[in-house]
Order: C-alpha cells, then sequence, then structure tokens
C-alpha cells in the first residue's frame, strides 16, 4: 500500500473528516516536526493564512501593516481583509526584501505588524530588521508561500519571525493543492489562530472565519510530507545546473543569504549591456513572474493604487528580474534559448 492509499484510507475511516479530524492534528505535528517549530496550525490557503496571523495580531480599521512594494497581490490581498492599512517601503538595492534604513520611519503605535516576503524562496539577512523590531515590540510576519526549506545556517524560512505563513498551492513545494499553514514557537498564538480559524469555535464571543481544512487535504499533506527531502533536492539540482549551463550568459543571480530552495533561479539583469530581455524571453515560450502574474509594485495595482509612493529601489529591480523555472527538467534549452537571446 502507497502512503497515499493509506492517508487517504485513513481519512475514510474517519468518524470526523473536517478540521478536527484527528489527521490534521497529525498534519500539524508533521508540519513542526518538518520545519523545526514548536508550533503548526493548518488552513486551507496561503492567503487564510496570513489573514489568519494578522487578524489575531489585531490588524482592522484603523491599524497598519508594514510590507515591501515588492510584495505580490496574494500578500497584499489578505492583509487587505483584514481592513488594516497597507504601508509600503521599500526595498534594498539588490533585493525584494524591505530596505531595513527606511522601516523605522515608518514605525507608530498603529502598526501591528511588519510582513516579509522571501519572494522565489531567497532569504535575507534579517538581523537588522529584527532588532528595530524588538526594540517597538512589533512582530515580524515572514510570507514564506515561496520558501518552503529555504535556509540560512540549518534554519528555515518561516521560523526568523513571530509567524510564518505559508502556501500549498499545487505550484510549490510541499503541495496539498489547495491549503496552507502556519509555524510559530508561541503556543498561546497557535491556540488562538486556530480557534479563529474554526470560526471562533463557535462560543459566540469570538470573531472567526471558516479557514480549516479537511481530513483528506492533511492526508495528501502527509503523504507528500515524506517526499518533501527528495522534492527540495531535485529543485535545488535544477537550480544549479541552470546557473552552470549560463555562467557564460554574464547574469547574475539575485542577492540573497542562505540556500535558497530552487522555487524559481532569478537573475538581476543589471549588468547586462542588452536591454528587453524579459519580452524577448517571454516570445521563446519562457515562463516569467514579470508578465504571468503582471508583477510590479504594490501600489501600482489598482486595488491599491496610490501616487504617493515612489519606491525606486523596487521599482528598478523589478524591472530587471527574470524568474526562470527549475521544476520543467529542460535546463538546457531554457540555457540555450537564454544564450542566444543574450549574444544575438
Amino acid at each position: 500500500m502507497s502512503e497515499y492509499d493509506y492517508y487517504f484510507s485513513e481519512a475514510l475511516k474517519c468518524s470526523n473528516q473536517s478540521g478536527k479530524s484527528p489527521l490534521v492534528e497529525d498534519y500539524e505535528n508533521a508540519l513542526s516536526i518538518l520545519f523545526n517549530s514548536r508550533n503548526a496550525v493548518a488552513v486551507n490557503s496561503g492567503s487564510a493564512a496570513i489573514q489568519t496571523a494578522l487578524q489575531t495580531l489585531g490588524a482592522t480599521h484603523g491599524k497598519k501593516v508594514i510590507v515591501s512594494a515588492t510584495a505580490p497581490l496574494p500578500t497584499l490581498i489578505p492583509i487587505s481583509a483584514t481592513g488594516a492599512e497597507i504601508v509600503f517601503v521599500d526595498c534594498l538595492p539588490n533585493s525584494p526584501n524591505i530596505n531595513h534604513t527606511e522601516l523605522e520611519s515608518k514605525l507608530d503605535k498603529d502598526v501591528v505588524a511588519v510582513v516579509e516576503v522571501p519572494l522565489w524562496g531567497y532569504l535575507h539577512d534579517y538581523t537588522e530588521i529584527l532588532s528595530i523590531l524588538n526594540k517597538h515590540k512589533i512582530p515580524l510576519l515572514e510570507d514564506a508561500a515561496h520558501s518552503h526549506g529555504s535556509s540560512i545556517n540549518g534554519k528555515f524560512s518561516g521560523t526568523f519571525g513571530y509567524i510564518g505563513c505559508f502556501s500549498t498551492h499545487q505550484k510549490k513545494l510541499l503541495s496539498t493543492g489547495e491549503g496552507g499553514f502556519i509555524l510559530t514557537e508561541s503556543s498561546e498564538l497557535a491556540d488562538r489562530m486556530r480557534k479563529f480559524s474554526r470560526i471562533g469555535n463557535l462560543d459566540g464571543k469570538t470573531f472567526g472565519m471558516n479557514f480549516k481544512i479537511s481530513a483528506f487535504t492533511a492526508a495528501v499533506g502527509l503523504a507528500r510530507i515524506r517526499n518533501f527531502p527528495t522534492v527540495l533536492e531535485a529543485r535545488r539540482n535544477s537550480r544549479t545546473k541552470l546557473l552552470t549551463l549560463l555562467k557564460s550568459s554574464g547574469l547574475q543571480e539575485l542577492f540573497h543569504i542562505g540556500e535558497p530552495n530552487g522555487y524559481n533561479l532569478v537573475f538581476d539583469t543589471a549588468n547586462l549591456q542588452k536591454k528587453n530581455l524579459i519580452p524577448l524571453l517571454a516570445e521563446l515560450g519562457i515562463d516569467l513572474d514579470t508578465l504571468k502574474y503582471g508583477y510590479k509594485c504594490g501600489y501600482k495595482h489598482q486595488l491599491f493604487f496610490n501616487p504617493n509612493y515612489k519606491c525606486l529601489n523596487a521599482e528598478n529591480l523589478i524591472d530587471r528580474l527574470i524568474q526562470l523555472p527549475t521544476d520543467i527538467g529542460n535546463e538546457e534549452e531554457i540555457a540555450k534559448k537564454i544564450i542566444n537571446v543574450i549574444n544575438n
């Protein structure tokens, strides 16, 4: 019997197949062990993870949440759903992570959290940001939707801040089709987030949403957790292979600290003389996030449009980055297309 057969059989036998199924608790325990975190709370999407975490921290109308101007829509929309105001700060010149030199001036009594987004699995040194936030007693929330398994000195993404939020959408390295989870060292906070995600346990006093997963989602997660190290190794190997094949291209990998998980291989094209590389690669059938998802600074989207923001690092960086897939097994073909475009 395969692992999938075993866990689905267990789900079918459960007398409770909802969010209170014993399999859900088993899945949460397995996530805690996998990522070396004291607590895990399983929810039904990455969006639900962010909204649950922020509303439990007190995000609501009249409060603020700070995020890098490079944060994508799947981060921004659940922040907006809390009712809190989104405050954008510029990123570093060579990384989409928050520029800590601009952060402190944005902090005030209404800020309930700062959200850091390690896009495409690339981490940065959080020391300065954590030092500033700890001084002001403001929690750091990591939206680690892209960075399952990315690490710095063996410490996993999603465990550097007070809370780590993950998606298990089908594109993620740990996938349940749709789903998400939250990591935290605080057992008290985990209990409150779990209660929020279960409609406040219907106690009539506590507000909450129905963000539970079923026993069947937990079954998929339990089966795939066992295979996660193999998936992680394969994506990292693909990244390494592409880096080797493109060594002569003049492309420079996105600046990072630690070991990326290979969600994408991302290049900064700042050093290239050739311009318009993104549309040229797209014409050759190479999927790039910039075009596929309409990626741009958060304050340029119609939903969050604000002409008062001008985050120059973020605007320049987004225009320079190309994101290469690492999960389709045709590294030689991709590398050949890129080198031809650069050289011709």
